[in-house]
C-alpha cells in the first residue's frame, strides 16, 4: 500500500512547501489540505488552532501517512509539538527551518511578519533566540495580508497590498533578514 507525505495548512498558502516537495522528492506521493472553511487561524483561539489541527491530522491520516508536514505557521506554532506525541510518524514544521535560514543570512536583526496568534506565540522569538541569542527580532502582526492573500488580491500592482505591505514593513528598522511567517 502506498505511503503518502500529508501537508496541511490554514488555507492555500501551504501550496509553496508543496510545490519544493515535489521538487525535492520527485516520487513521493503527496497529499494537501488547506482548512479554507477556518482560516485564517491567526484570529483563532490557542484551543481552536490545536483542535484544527488534530482534525487536519486525523483527515490526513486517513491516506495512510509516513510524515506530515505542518505549513501552517500558527499551526506549528501552537499544535505541531501535540501532533508529534500523538502520531508515530515524523512531523515537519516550518518555522525552524525558516529561523535557521534567516540567522545563517542575518547579520543582526530579523524581521518577523504573521498573524496575530503566531507573533503571541513567541516562537519565532524563543526558535531564534535558541538558535542565536545574539540576534534581535523584531516581530509584528499583519492581520490584514491572510485576507488579501487569500482571496487572489497578492500583487505588487494592487495600491491596497502595496500600501499595507507599507504600513507594516515600515515599522521594522534596520533589519537584515525578513521572514515572512505566513501566507
Amino acid at each position: 500500500m502506498n505511503k503518502y507525505i500529508g501537508v496541511y495548512d490554514s488555507g492555500l498558502g501551504g501550496l509553496t512547501s508543496v510545490k519544493q516537495l515535489i521538487k525535492i522528492l520527485p516520487n513521493e506521493n503527496i497529499i494537501f489540505f488547506g482548512d479554507t472553511l477556518n482560516v485564517p487561524y491567526g484570529s483563532k483561539t490557542k484551543e481552536q488552532i490545536i483542535q484544527y489541527a488534530y482534525n487536519n491530522a486525523e483527515f490526513l491520516n486517513t491516506f495512510n501517512l509516513k510524515a506530515m508536514v505542518v505549513a501552517c505557521n500558527t499551526s506549528d506554532s501552537y499544535a505541531r509539538n501535540i501532533l508529534e506525541e500523538k502520531y508515530d510518524f515524523p512531523i515537519f514544521g516550518v518555522i525552524k527551518p525558516a529561523c535557521e535560514k534567516a540567522i545563517s543570512i542575518s547579520k543582526n536583526k530579523i524581521g518577523v511578519i504573521a498573524t496575530q496568534a503566531t507573533i503571541n506565540s513567541n516562537k519565532y522569538l524563543n526558535t531564534i533566540n535558541e538558535l542565536n541569542e545574539d540576534i534581535e527580532v523584531i516581530s509584528i502582526s499583519t492581520p490584514e495580508l491572510v485576507p488579501m492573500i487569500e482571496a487572489g488580491k497578492f500583487n505588487f500592482d494592487n495600491n491596497e497590498m502595496r500600501n499595507i505591505l507599507k504600513e507594516y514593513l515600515n515599522q521594522l528598522d534596520d533589519i537584515g533578514t525578513l521572514i515572512l511567517g505566513c501566507t
